[in-house]
Parts: C-alpha cells; sequence; structure tokens
C-alpha cells in the first residue's frame, strides 16, 4: 500500500468516527432530555384514581383531579335493578394530600422509560363529609325500613297433596350500618360505582340445603297415605295428607314436625267428627209405614250407626304408622241393617208395630208375609211402651219373663212365656201372651201389658221364625 492510500485510508476512519460521537451523543442528549422530561411529567399510559394523567407534570395532574373531584359522583346498586347516585357536591368531596401526586411521579423511572410502560392505575385517597354522606345515605328509600322487605328462608310447603321446597326470598332488607360503610369506603378509593349486593340480609336456609331437603323426604313419607271410608250413605270419606299435614307442628326454626301429643289429639278429633258425622243412634228418622204415610219416628238409642270411637281410633293409629292406603268402613259398635238410602236405612225385613192402632207387620224381602193385633204396655209413664226404631236381639223360647223385685225378695210376677225377642236393656220387648182372650182395640188404655208387645200364640211362634237377631222392630203411636 501507498503512502498516499494509507493516508486516505486514515482521514476515512477519522470521518466515521466523528459521525459515529456525533450520532451518539446525539441520541444520549435525546435519552437525557427524555429521562429528564420524564421525571417531571408523568409517562404515556398513567392513571390516577382512573384519570389520564400520561404526559402531565404534577400541577397539571393536580388541577385534573381536583376538576374530576368537583364533578365525582358514585352510583349505587341495588336489588331489583334500582340505582341511585350520590353527588361529590352534596358530600364535600375532595382528593387527601395532593403530595401523594408527586410521590407517584417520583416513583416513576425516567431511565427505563424506553422499554417500559407505567399502564398503571393510581390511586389517592378521597375525603369527604361524612355527616353529609350518613345523611344523605339514611334517607336513600332503599334503606328505609318501612320499604325493606324481610328475607325468607327456604321451607317445606304443601301444594298439591305433597310436601316440596318452598325457595328462598332474596328480600330487600339492608344491614343499615354496613352498608354506610361500604359506601364510605368506596368514596375513599374514589369509585364511581358500587354495588351493594353485600350489604344485604340473606336468608339462611337455601333451597338445596341437605337437612331440609332430608325433611321433605320425611314429611312426604308420614302423610303421603290416604285412609278412605266407606259410610252408610254411600258417599266416600278420605283422610288425607291435606288434613294430616294440619296435624303437625312447626318448631322455632319454623319446621314441619310430629308432635306425639299433638298428633294424637287431632286424630282423636277427627274420629270424633267422624261419629258426628255417622252416627245416627238416638236421632229421629223417617220412615214409611205400611199404610203409605212418611213419619218421622222418635230419637232413640237401640237402633242406628255408631262409630265405636275408641276401637277406631286404635285401628286408625295402626294404618297411620304402616303409612299404607286403606279403604274400608269405620268399625261400628253399632249398624243398621242397610245403607241409609234403603228404606231409611231398615231394608227390606223388619217388624213394624203400630201402637195407635195396636197392630202389627212383618215384612221379609219385601213382602208382608204377617200381619196381627197386639195390646202394648198400659197407658202410664211407668209401664207405656216406648216408641222409636229398636234391634231384634236375644231371642228366646220358654223365657220366664219376671217383674220389680219386692222387698220381701219375691217377684211383682213370674210368667213363663214360649217366644221371646228383647227390643230394650230395660227388659221390653215381644212375647206371646196366651192369657189374652183378645187382642187389638183399646185394651192398652187400661188393661195393658207392664211395657212389652204382647202377640198370639200363633202369630208370636210364626215372627219368631221370621225375625232374626239384627233385624230392625219399628214402633210409633
Amino acid at each position: 500500500m501507498s503512502v498516499e492510500e494509507k493516508v486516505r485510508k486514515i482521514r476515512r476512519s477519522k470521518i466515521l468516527y466523528s459521525v459515529l460521537l456525533i450520532v451518539v451523543s446525539v441520541v444520549g442528549l435525546g435519552f437525557f432530555y427524555v429521562s429528564t422530561t420524564y421525571q417531571m411529567e408523568f409517562s404515556k399510559g398513567t392513571k390516577i384514581n382512573g384519570i389520564d394523567v400520561s404526559g402531565m407534570t404534577v400541577d397539571e395532574a393536580e388541577k385534573k383531579l381536583d376538576s374530576s373531584a368537583k364533578n365525582y359522583q358514585i352510583t349505587l346498586k341495588f336489588r331489583e335493578e334500582k340505582t341511585e347516585t350520590i353527588s361529590g357536591k352534596d358530600i364535600d368531596f375532595a382528593y387527601v394530600n395532593q403530595y401523594n401526586v408527586q410521590e407517584i411521579l417520583d416513583e416513576q423511572n425516567g431511565i427505563t422509560w424506553f422499554w417500559e410502560r407505567d399502564d398503571k392505575d393510581y390511586q389517592v385517597e378521597g375525603k369527604y363529609s361524612l355527616s353529609k354522606l350518613q345523611d344523605i345515605v339514611k334517607k336513600l328509600p332503599e334503606l328505609d325500613k318501612k320499604n325493606m322487605i324481610r328475607p325468607k328462608d327456604a321451607s317445606p310447603v304443601y301444594e298439591s297433596g305433597t310436601f316440596a321446597v318452598a325457595p328462598e326470598v332474596p328480600g330487600t332488607t339492608m344491614k343499615i350500618k354496613t352498608a354506610v360503610s361500604y359506601v364510605e369506603t368506596a368514596l375513599k378509593e374514589s369509585k364511581d360505582s358500587l354495588d351493594m349486593e353485600e350489604a344485604y340480609q340473606s336468608p339462611e336456609v337455601l333451597s338445596d340445603d341437605e337437612a331440609l331437603n332430608n325433611q321433605i323426604l320425611k314429611l312426604n313419607d308420614l302423610v303421603g297415605v290416604s285412609i278412605t271410608y266407606n259410610l252408610p250413605d254411600g258417599s266416600k270419606e278420605v283422610l288425607s295428607g291435606t288434613q294430616l299435614v294440619k296435624w303437625l307442628v312447626k318448631d322455632k326454626n319454623g319446621n314441619y314436625v310430629k308432635k306425639k301429643s299433638v298428633w294424637d289429639k287431632h286424630m282423636k278429633k277427627y274420629v270424633s267428627k267422624l261419629a258426628k258425622k255417622v252416627n245416627t243412634i238416638g236421632k229421629p228418622r223417617k220412615f214409611k209405614t205400611s199404610a203409605g204415610k212418611e213419619i218421622t219416628l222418635v230419637a232413640s238409642p237401640y237402633y242406628g250407626w255408631k262409630i265405636d270411637e275408641e276401637k277406631e281410633l286404635e285401628k286408625l293409629s295402626k294404618e297411620l304408622k304402616k303409612r299404607q292406603d286403606v279403604e274400608r268402613e269405620p268399625v261400628y259398635s253399632m249398624k243398621e241393617a242397610a245403607p241409609s238410602t234403603n228404606n231409611y236405612g231398615f231394608g227390606k225385613t223388619y217388624c213394624e208395630v203400630d201402637l195407635g192402632k195396636q197392630h202389627l207387620w212383618v215384612y221379609v224381602k219385601g213382602k208382608k208375609k204377617l200381619e196381627t193385633d197386639v195390646v202394648s204396655g198400659k197407658n202410664d209413664p211407668k209401664h207405656k211402651t216406648p216408641a222409636g226404631a229398636f234391634t231384634a236381639y236375644d231371642k228366646r223360647q220358654n223365657k220366664i219373663l219376671r217383674g220389680d223385685r219386692r222387698p220381701n225378695g219375691r217377684y211383682e210376677y213370674e210368667t213363663k212365656v214360649s217366644y221371646w225377642i228383647r227390643l230394650t236393656p230395660t227388659g221390653v220387648g215381644l212375647h206371646d201372651a196366651a192369657w189374652r182372650p183378645r187382642f187389638g182395640g183399646n185394651i192398652w188404655v187400661a188393661g195393658g201389658s207392664h211395657g212389652c208387645i204382647n202377640l198370639p200364640a200363633g202369630a208370636a211362634a210364626q215372627i219368631y221364625q221370621l225375625i232374626s237377631n239384627g233385624d230392625p222392630i219399628i214402633v210409633y203411636y
């Protein structure tokens, strides 16, 4: 290489180094300038309380925050899509110690600005008049106790013959102190909206509560049974869950439970009510006479339907414990010969006695088989034959009838009869009276019996064969 070429190469190197030095100096000065700027201004993406302060100085940022504070408002979100807005002006809202803004800028790194973006939302605390805030919040309609709906726990409900879960009701009752506290915290953080859901009182028992759903299963097992009674008039009485659920009680938590004393009391009351509905014993009743006339028989304790309440109660209790559907008639201590729709409950086989006419008829399966004159009890308070409906029972042959026992131990009378059909426990019945030459007419008025219905011997024998124990005997004047 010649000397001239070496000189040219040296010159080119010096020029290149000079250019490079100039570039580095310019870049360095630029970087220094920008770094110095970012120590005085907020970097791109910087926010304070949600307000963009990119490129602003502390003074500019503070002015913007002051302006924002004057226009600040917070929206409170309540249930049922209701909202309330509180204005910053109404509560003297402002930002606390603005030196906090300078501290935010001081945290900004002027050296790493080139490869770092701030993209941060810094918070400075807000201040306000607590008394004004509390006054405003407490006057909100959502915090007025008169407008609040209490929350309601999920609970058992009886619908359409079965227990189910009635869903909880959230209600709108708010915990006022909690609500105010939440708003205070949101204001300090300068939030522009606040969901008030956490300030509501909530139901304690929800629909998916395990204990509640187990209770539903037990309740349905308990009342999911029906007892169907077939009644004398052809109707049916059904004891079902609709009534059984009323026999349960609610505990202090509102849960249905079976309390034995209450359950048994309701069961006894139910049986008693059923008896009052069904029993005809001791009640006046209709009857159609042989003459075709409809009459009302006097009340009689000797014929009719009568539920044996004690035995019915015992039977019902066992059936409910087994929890099986049952259809049956009640447990009776007395029954009529036929349903009430069949000849007023007397059926087609019965004995009819008209004491006014002193005449008797016997019907078997609806056909008249016999009629005869009779003599009834003497027409005085002691001996007059009672009227009403009776049941034939205690049929006997060759029975000795006795009167009252006298002080000397002897009976007022002792008479042997060939055929005897009892009507009452006090000794009134039908029997033959072979000692009487005549029957019918007005003999009974002065020469009647001690209360029994006297029959001609031949008629008595036939009646004894035609009438069975349990057949009705209808007696009227």
